[in-house]
């Protein structure tokens, strides 16, 4: 038993030594990354609270690496030579992600995660890059390598004094902290002097807190959070629209209602579950293999109203002080348009405000204390302000989003016409767990939402007003009841079909219905608005990532679909489920069948899409 308490005294007896070497290589590698991500900022102008904001961000990426080696640092302890070249070798090699990513950034501005990784590994030059950017990347990667083992001896031979160490540590946790605290106040206050820098930040996802914003933001007054002005804010990372716009004259511009049921699957518009909206459908346009620009609401709601890619949300939300509202809303108030928004959906603190409706009223509050009786109100708001529009013979523009299909599904009893119903206990449910029940009750919501739409569009027909009106019928995601057996409910964990394709239904006056099977997108509904309707005289490509509903072909094109934290690139059956941590492929109809490799040229395209619109 002495043997072995001596020798652990022995292990032991080394560490802090070690270690003081260790924190000095780490700390050394601080001033690399934040030279190598300043690069990235290159185009951003000077600011004194973006500068000192920008340097306090570095710690977002000291502060893990230094948690990951000092793990390593631990558990490799005892074997000296093996610990020190694994800690140095991680270090080298996130110093260097750092800066191949600031290469592939300037050129593309694409930050690499692990899906254009694969793609930059395998078609380097799909992304501009000559052959010889192979022999330069091997070259500075041996570089940055061949650094390490210089640090580390710099670090043996002159070690950092402890108190220099724990100040340095203790300065990185502290700057993190600092960083989340002025970004959480500034996206709440809209200050782009931060919030338009997150883009250029590889992996980049800063804290949020709206609460705590409201709450202790004027405690960071010292730092005039919020108050400088749109213009002097300025635009530094995102180009929208790519040219300024120009409209010819509209005359008798139509109205538009805009009616996005809560995750409304695209298998449900049937005479049995919603025979009011199937009535409609048969004199609009229906669009069989229509997708959403997202399989959760914020990146619904923005393809919608944007016509964007999904990847472009974060950008949008980064510089909304200047941009102030889609080119859509823009148009529709140039052309005197009221705008009615009825929404039991929190728009403040999800931003869709600020960057959808700013200066807009958002009509949140519903009465009654249920989600059902939420929606029943906001039907007769809806018809009241239509009521009220044609009264004063004004164009308008009316948009109601119900909540009731939304889990855990509500309706009226009345409305309890798909049996059995009301058992929901998804926590414990199973690959071979049965969807009737929790079907049925995703129906009867679905059921009580179809009559309030009916009620609203039979208002429009009372007034004289169905002729001179565009008609959405949309949603913002799918919703998904263990489709694949794979314990998949609801929206937001993947992107098969159930939680991404949904119905779109459009009446357009004068126009005869139709049924169009060709794959279309939530960013193509502002094309057809702005440029069919409107006026709007530029090409598509400056102002949206998609194309005009009515010149859609059997082209195979990608979509891309965004989440919480990921997004996906749906390539025909082939999905690219790209996150943090990794990238998923699997088939759109069945998530337990894995995916094809991606067409290169389809890759490229979608590459294209994604960076149009950031400063060249």
């Amino acid at each position: 038993m002495k043997i072995l308490w001596n020798r652990f005294l022995e292990i032991l007896r080394p560490l802090p030594r070690r270690y003081r070497t260790f924190a000095t290589v780490w700390a050394l590698n601080v001033p690399l990354m934040a030279l190598v991500l300043a690069k990235n900022l290159g185009q951003v102008p000077p600011d004194l609270l973006s500068t000192f904001y920008a340097q306090t961000v570095v710690a977002y990426y000291a502060l893990p690496i230094l948690l990951v080696c000092s793990v390593l640092f631990v558990v490799l302890a005892p074997l000296r030579r093996t610990m020190f070249m694994v800690t140095g070798v991680t270090l080298g090699v996130f110093v260097y992600w750092l800066f191949l990513d600031s290469l592939v950034y300037a050129v593309t501005r694409i930050h690499i995660d692990f899906f254009w990784l694969e793609f930059l590994l395998r078609d380097f030059t799909g992304f501009g890059f000559p052959a010889t950017t192979v022999v330069a990347a091997v070259a500075v990667l041996l570089a940055a390598l061949f650094l390490q083992v210089g640090i580390y001896r710099l670090a043996r031979k002159h070690p950092l004094r402890w108190p220099w160490l724990i100040g340095i540590q203790l300065l990185i946790v502290l700057s993190f902290g600092l960083s989340q605290v002025l970004h959480i106040v500034a996206y709440q206050r809209n200050d782009a002097r931060i919030t338009s820098l997150t883009p250029h930040y590889p992996l980049y996802i800063p804290f949020t807190s709206h609460g705590n914003a409201e709450r202790y933001g004027d405690l960071f007054a010292v730092f005039g959070i919020g108050e400088a002005e749109a213009e002097e804010q300025g635009s530094q990372s995102l180009h929208y629209p790519r040219h300024a716009l120009e409209f010819s004259e509209v005359e008798n511009p139509p109205n538009l209602l805009v009616i996005l049921l809560e995750s409304w699957r695209y298998d449900v518009v049937t005479p049995e579950v919603m025979p009011q909206v199937s009535s409609l459908a048969e004199r609009s346009w229906v669009f069989d293999n229509h997708l959403s620009s997202g399989n959760q609401t914020t990146c619904g709601l923005f393809g919608v109203f944007y016509g964007l890619h999904a990847t472009y949300w974060s950008a949008v939300k980064a510089n909304n002080a200047l941009i102030d509202n889609p080119v859509l809303i823009d148009r529709l108030q140039d052309l005197g348009y009221d705008i009615g928004v009825y929404a039991d959906s929190n728009f403040d603190r999800h931003k869709v405000k600020d960057t959808v409706f700013a200066g807009i009223e958002v009509h949140e509050d519903f009465a009654g204390s249920s989600v059902e009786e939420h929606d029943r109100d906001m039907a007769n708001q809806v018809k009241d302000f239509i009521s009220a529009q044609t009264a004063a013979q004004k164009p308008f523009m009316a948009f109601a989003f119900f909540k009731a299909s939304h889990y855990s599904y509500y309706y009226p009893e009345e409305h309890r016409v798909f049996r059995p119903a009301k058992d929901l206990r998804l926590g414990f449910t199973g690959g071979d767990t049965e969807p009737e029940k929790y079907w049925n009750d995703y129906c009867n919501s679905v059921h009580y939402d179809d009559a309030l739409v009916g009620e609203i569009v039979e208002h429009l027909e009372q007034l004289g007003q169905m002729d001179n009106t565009i008609v959405v019928l949309s949603t913002d995601h799918g919703e998904e009841f263990n489709d694949n057996h794979a314990n998949f409910w609801g929206h937001g964990s993947n992107f098969t079909r159930y939680q991404v394709q949904v119905p779109l239904i459009l009446h357009l006056p004068g126009r005869e219905p139709r049924r169009i099977e060709q794959a279309s997108s939530h960013v193509d509904l502002v094309p057809t608005l702005m440029a069919g309707y409107l006026g709007c005289k530029n090409d598509v490509s400056d102002y949206s990532s998609g194309r005009e509903l009515d010149q859609l072909d059997d082209e195979l094109r990608p979509f891309v679909v965004g989440s919480y934290f990921n997004h996906a690139f749906v390539l025909g059956q082939d999905v690219y489920d790209v996150g943090p941590t990794g990238t998923r492929v699997y088939n759109f109809d069945d998530i337990g069948q894995e995916g094809s490799s991606p067409d290169p040229r389809l890759i490229q395209r979608v590459m294209r899409e994604i960076n149009s619109f950031y400063e060249e």
